[in-house]
């Protein structure tokens, strides 16, 4: 079973409105997937498991991803519960937030080696994909954009398309400045500055995890 997370934040944190707009798309995204076949994984605030699939969480790894996909080893689903609700502590600053962030993704990938035999798509299909693209894939997808980034500045001069990139991106990371900048104030939770600032501090600690 999948709880329904209330991540709402503290009024202190910066990036209040862009980490509720990313848990309300990750409850979506599971329950979509437990329609589909079987949720990557479990979150630990509420989750259950039979006891004949437990086994002992290695040390340093996300004991909640770890002992859910032990379910999957075993061939069987995990499935999305929407009408669970939890509560928790509140984030208390942006720093505590980042260095969470950095703390759940370095346990988050370790877990994936933990149980990388579920990273085979011959044995588990699909699973396999969707666990690639989720717990890999987006956790590190800051390494490519800082590159292309990088790029771009590098070959601004060859053609529009570099040109129309770095524009893109003083924008995006322009408005996660100020999103910043104004953290804990009124204007610093209007989404057009909080997703970015959100976006950027997930983004820089994969990067940090990594």
């Amino acid at each position: 079973a999948e709880h329904q997370h209330d991540a709402a934040r503290s009024a202190e944190v910066g990036g209040a409105t862009g980490e509720r707009a990313y848990w309300n798309f990750d409850r979506v995204l599971k329950g979509l997937q437990s329609r589909g076949g079987t949720m990557i994984s479990a979150a630990g605030a509420l989750d259950a498991i039979r006891r004949e699939h437990f086994r002992p969480v290695p040390a340093g790894v996300s004991d909640d991803f770890f002992v859910s996909t032990q379910a999957v080893l075993a061939g069987q689903r995990i499935v999305f519960a929407p009408e669970a609700i939890v509560s928790g502590p509140v984030t208390v600053s942006d720093d505590a937030e980042f260095e969470r962030k950095i703390r759940v993704i370095v346990r988050g990938l370790r877990g994936v080696w933990a149980v990388r035999p579920l990273l085979n798509p011959l044995a588990h299909g699909l699973y396999a994909v969707q666990l690639a693209s989720q717990k890999l894939a987006r956790r590190l997808l800051g390494i490519p954009l800082l590159v292309m980034a990088l790029t771009a500045l590098l070959l601004v001069r060859r053609g529009r398309v570099y040109q129309l990139a770095v524009a893109v991106n003083v924008l995006v990371h322009g408005l996660a400045a100020l999103g910043f900048l104004f953290r804990g104030r009124p204007l610093g939770h209007r989404r057009i500055l909080s997703f970015p600032l959100y976006l950027d501090m997930v983004n820089a600690a994969g990067i940090v995890a990594a």
